[in-house]
C-alpha cells in the first residue's frame, strides 16, 4: 500500500518525464550493489547495449543511486568514474515509482538486465570493456603479482569457487541455507590446480570469505582468499587480467566477464542458466541423481521434471535428488578442455537438436563430461 501512494505522489513528475523523453531520456537506475555479479554485470551489459544502440535513442542522462552495503568499494569507485551517482533519498522513491508502472519502464535503465538477467552476455561481445585501469593502479597491480610470487611474464588462472561464509557474514540478515545446493568442496579442485601447474600456470585461489583453507605445499597455487594481499582491488585486478578464469557460477566470475577475459564453468546446477556468447567458453554440470530409481537423470528427464529452475536445496531432497559434484578427475578434465578451447579459441561442432538452446548453448558442455556421462542425451 506504501508503494502504491508513494507511486501516485510521483506520478505528475512521472508524466513530465514521459512528454519530455523524444527529446530527453531520463533515466534511474539503482544499482545492486550488495551483490557483487550484479554491481559488474548489470552497469556493463545496459551500458554495453545502450552505445550500441545509440543512434537510435535520444539525448539521455541516467541517473544512478547506491543502496549499502557495498560488495566491492573499490569496483564501485571504478564505476563513480563512468556514471553519475547522487544520494538515493531521492531518487529511490522515484525509482519504486517507476516499476509500479509498466507504461514508464523506458525510464528504467536496468530494465533489459530485469528482463532477461545475466543469460545473454553475447552483448559484450563486440564492445570494448568500460571499465580500465590507470598507469598508477597497473603499477600497483604488477606489484601485488610480484608479492604473491608471480613475475610480469608468467600465466595466472582466477579459481573461484562458491561455499555459503560470503553471504552468511555479509547479508546475515537472510538465511542463505536455501541454496547451498551451489556450493562445492575447494578441497576437490587440488587435482585440477596441480595439472593447470604443470601447463606453467599459477593458480590463484579468489574469494573475500571463504569456509576452508586451500592446503598444499605447491608454490605455483596461491590461497589468496586467505592471504594478507586480499583487498578489493585485489580482486578486481586480479580477475581482469587472469589468463582465464574457472568459476562455479559465482558472482565473482563477473569480474572477469566485464574485462573480457575468459571463463569456465563446472559444477553448474542450472545449465539453462548458461550466459550465451564468447566470454563463457566451456562448462559441465553437477549430476542429478535419482534416489528412487537409483541412478543418474538425463538432459531430457531433468528438463522434464523441471528440476533446472529448482532454487531451494529443499526441493531437491522433497524430490528424491541427489546432486552430485564433479569428481576431482572430471575438474582435472575439464582443465585441459579448457585449455584446448582457448588455444584454438573456437568450440566443438553443436549438437544436432531442434532446440535454440541446445545448440547455442550445450555444445559448450565438456567433452570428457560427456564422454564419462554417456547416457546423457539420451
Amino acid at each position: 500500500m506504501k508503494r502504491i501512494i508513494v507511486a501516485l505522489i510521483f506520478l505528475p513528475l512521472l508524466l513530465l518525464l514521459h512528454l519530455i523523453s523524444p527529446v530527453l531520456l531520463i533515466r534511474i537506475g539503482g544499482i545492486r550493489s550488495n551483490r557483487l555479479g550484479h554491481l559488474a554485470l548489470d552497469l556493463e551489459l545496459c551500458l554495453c547495449s545502450e552505445a550500441k544502440n545509440a543512434k537510435l535513442l535520444p539525448r539521455r542522462i541516467n541517473l544512478f543511486y547506491v543502496t549499502p552495503p557495498v560488495s566491492n568499494d573499490y569496483l564501485l569507485k571504478l564505476w563513480k568514474k563512468k556514471i553519475l551517482i547522487i544520494p538515493r533519498y531521492f531518487l529511490y522513491p522515484l525509482d519504486m515509482s517507476i516499476k509500479n508502472f509498466r507504461f514508464f519502464q523506458k525510464h528504467n535503465f536496468f530494465n533489459l538486465v530485469n528482463r532477461h538477467g545475466h543469460t545473454n552476455l553475447s552483448i559484450l561481445d563486440n564492445c570494448s570493456p568500460t571499465l580500465s585501469f590507470t598507469s598508477s593502479e597497473i603499477k600497483q597491480g604488477q606489484n601485488l603479482l610480484q608479492q604473491l610470487g608471480i613475475s610480469a611474464d608468467q600465466q595466472f588462472v582466477c579459481l573461484a569457487v562458491r561455499d555459503g561464509r560470503y553471504l552468511n557474514e555479509f547479508l546475515p540478515q537472510k538465511n542463505w541455507s536455501y541454496h547451498d545446493f551451489r556450493d562445492s568442496n575447494i578441497q576437490d579442485y587440488l587435482q585440477m590446480a596441480e595439472y593447470l601447474t604443470q601447463k606453467g600456470f599459477f593458480v590463484i585461489r579468489m574469494g573475500k570469505l571463504v569456509q576452508q583453507e586451500l592446503k598444499t605445499s605447491n608454490p605455483m597455487i596461491i590461497d589468496y582468499a586467505n592471504s594478507l594481499l586480499r583487498s578489493d582491488f585485489a580482486d578486481v585486478y586480479l580477475f581482469a587480467n587472469c589468463t582465464f578464469c574457472i568459476s562455479t557460477s559465482t558472482g565473482m566470475d563477473a569480474l572477469s566477464s566485464i574485462f573480457r577475459r575468459p571463463v569456465g564453468l563446472v559444477n553448474v546446477v542450472n545449465i539453462e542458466s548458461v550466459a550465451s556468447g564468447n566470454i563463457i567458453k566451456l562448462f559441465q554440470p553437477k549430476s542429478f541423481f535419482d534416489t528412487r530409481l537409483k541412478r543418474e537423470l538425463n538432459f531430457k528427464e531433468i528438463s522434464a521434471k523441471n528440476l533446472f529452475y529448482f532454487s531451494e536445496s529443499s526441493k531437491f531432497l522433497e524430490s528424491g535428488i541427489i546432486l552430485k559434484e564433479n569428481s576431482p578427475e572430471e575438474l582435472r578434465l575439464f582443465a585441459g578442455d579448457l585449455l584446448q578451447i582457448i588455444s584454438e579459441d573456437q568450440l566443438r561442432p553443436s549438437i544436432e537438436s531442434e532446440s535454440n538452446f541446445i545448440s547455442e548453448r550445450l555444445n559448450k558442455i565438456s567433452h570428457s563430461w560427456l564422454s564419462r556421462h554417456l547416457g546423457y542425451f539420451n
